[in-house]
């Protein structure tokens, strides 16, 4: 255990001292080759990104067996009885990764394109709880509504008993735990995705191709989670509506909180028969192999495997109608504005091509 915690620190600073040698390199490769918002600009950006991201991802892929087998040590049950506390572990440890995508992209921001970091959608103050809360309580709305109208054809194919867990003391503070891990995965995706890659593309793009490509990202982030399967297509769309919230409001916090809320629903709340169809990293302890278990609150959810595989054309339509139509409805109704902060910070640093 202490040698993983030794590997995983060193990692962390060997990444981060790349990172800062990477960007300062960039830099001066940026000053004196290429013009500013120019097509090698925008490349060099984005590969520093990757690489940033990259190296860090190495050193933090070491930082969940250091902490599982801290947890373990600590809680001396058979694992399989804490496969729920350890998913849980794993959703904090994947939220954290906020903190490198923070550092790479202030590095980015600032070194290379000499702009803030709040420039990419990050009003700061009550903004923040106003917009997360204002976003979370719309998905969560609109897919309550859903899954109440719908719960009768869902279960044609899928099936899910209540069976509501005991609010204990325990429970309340794995679920606290659960918002913030959550969230920390909502934000650093949404920062890259939306924040970055969205306002990237924009000058060379315009919206619709930059929503389609930066949809086409995220969704590719996802094979790790799904697999090669149809069920790829919900993080395409989901994209889409997400980029469609950060065009309306020029801020990342009301996309951060329909995506903060999307996950926590589908994993622990609603009978989502995607949580089923995750792949999580297998995991073994004492060469016992242990299967990462979401906490489920409400309900219990079994589905077909061959629903994944061969989706019935009514999931594929409703998937489509769904999104598409929630994103249209968001760009052409005034349920979200921009932000005013954010509003000219875009003008000043983006500069979209067509209309933005």
């Amino acid at each position: 255990m202490t040698v993983l915690y030794l590997a995983a620190l060193l990692g962390i600073g060997i990444a981060a001292s790349l990172v800062h040698w990477l960007s300062r390199r960039a830099r001066n490769w940026h000053d004196q080759h290429t013009p500013p918002r120019s097509l090698q600009s925008m490349t060099l950006r984005l590969l520093l990104l990757s690489a940033g991201l990259g190296m860090y991802l190495l050193a933090w892929s070491l930082l969940f067996p250091a902490l599982l087998f801290a947890f373990l040590q600590l809680h001396p049950l058979p694992t399989s009885l804490l496969s729920r506390e350890i998913f849980t572990l794993f959703v904090l440890t994947l939220g954290s990764f906020s903190l490198p995508v923070l550092h790479v992209l202030a590095l980015v921001t600032r070194h290379l394109e000499r702009r803030p970091l709040v420039s990419l959608g990050l009003p700061l103050g009550r903004d923040i709880f106003k917009g997360v809360l204002q976003g979370a309580a719309f998905w969560t709305l609109v897919i309550s509504l859903l899954v109440g109208l719908s719960l009768p054809w869902w279960d044609a194919y899928f099936e899910s008993t209540w069976n509501p867990r005991p609010l204990t003391p325990q429970t309340v503070v794995w679920i606290f735990l659960l918002v913030i891990g959550w969230f920390g995965v909502a934000f650093w995706e949404e920062l890259v995705f939306r924040g970055y890659m969205l306002q990237t593309f924009l000058p060379f793009l315009g919206p619709a191709r930059s929503i389609l490509v930066s949809a086409l990202s995220f969704s590719s982030l996802h094979v790790v989670t799904y697999g090669i399967s149809w069920v790829i297509l919900l993080p395409f769309l989901l994209g889409i509506l997400l980029a469609t919230l950060y065009l309306k409001t020029r801020s990342l916090w009301v996309p951060i909180g329909v995506h903060c809320a999307n996950n926590f629903l589908v994993m622990h709340i609603l009978p989502s028969p995607y949580a089923t169809s995750m792949k999580f990293p297998l995991i073994t302890v004492n060469g016992e192999p242990l299967e990462l278990e979401p906490l489920q609150l409400l309900f219990q959810v079994r589905s077909a495997q061959d629903v994944f595989a061969s989706p019935p054309i009514e999931i594929l339509l409703f998937s489509l109608s769904l999104y598409l139509g929630l994103s249209w409805l968001i760009w052409k109704l005034p349920w979200f504005r921009p932000h005013p902060e954010m509003e000219a910070l875009w003008q000043q640093y983006v500069q979209p091509r067509g209309r933005g």
